[in-house]
C-alpha cells in the first residue's frame, strides 16, 4: 500500500487544489496502469469508436 498522509485543515480548498492532490493519489497508487490492464479483459469493455446504436 502506499502512505499517502491525509490531513484536515481549516484552509479553503480550490478546485484545483483538489484537483492537484486527486492527480498525485493517481500518479502514487499506479492505480491508472492497473485499470488498463483490467479494462481490456472486461465483459464490459467497449472498443472505442464502435457505432452506438441510435
Amino acid at each position: 500500500m502506499v502512505n499517502l498522509p491525509i490531513e484536515y485543515s481549516d484552509k479553503p480548498v480550490t478546485p484545483f487544489g483538489g484537483m492537484a492532490l486527486l492527480k498525485r493519489f493517481v500518479d502514487r497508487t499506479g492505480i491508472r496502469e492497473h485499470l488498463a490492464g483490467i479494462r481490456e479483459s472486461s465483459v464490459f469493455w467497449i472498443p472505442p469508436n464502435t457505432p452506438t446504436v441510435p
